[in-house]
C-alpha cells in the first residue's frame, strides 16, 4: 500500500492508474473536491498504518519534524520513504536508512 502525505491530485492519478492503493494525510485539507473517492485523513499514524511506501509530497512542518523511528513504528514495516519536496536531511536520511527503510526523492541522487 502507497501513503501520500499531502497530496498532489497528478500524483495520486498516476499511482491509482497502476492499481496502487492510495491512502492520503493532510493537516491543512479536510476534503479534495477534485478527487472525491480519496479521503483526506487526520489521523496520520491510521493514515501510516501498513504502509509499502510513503510518499511526503509537500514539507509540512509535521513531516519534517517526525522522526524516523515514528514513523516505522506508524505503519509496522520498513518503507521506502519518497522525498518530493527535498526536506529530508541527509541525517534524517541515514536514520530512515539506519532503521531499514529505502529513500528516494527530488535532489537525493547522491543517497544510495
Amino acid at each position: 500500500m502507497i501513503r501520500v502525505i499531502a497530496l498532489p491530485k497528478t500524483l495520486v492519478e498516476f499511482l491509482r492508474k497502476d492499481l496502487a492503493v492510495v491512502r492520503a494525510h493532510d493537516p491543512y485539507v479536510e476534503h479534495w473536491d477534485e478527487l472525491e473517492e480519496v479521503t483526506v485523513e487526520k489521523d496520520i499514524a491510521g493514515t501510516l498504518e501498513d504502509a509499502d511506501v510513503v510518499i511526503f509530497a509537500v514539507g509540512h512542518d509535521q513531516y519534517k519534524n517526525l522522526e524516523p523511528q515514528d514513523l516505522v513504528n506508524m505503519s509496522k514495516k520498513r518503507p521506502m520513504v519518497v522525498d518530493c519536496s527535498n526536506f529530508l536531511s541527509d541525517e534524517t536520511i541515514n536514520k530512515y536508512k539506519g532503521l531499514g527503510c529505502k529513500v528516494r526523492g527530488v535532489g537525493k541522487g547522491h543517497i544510495v
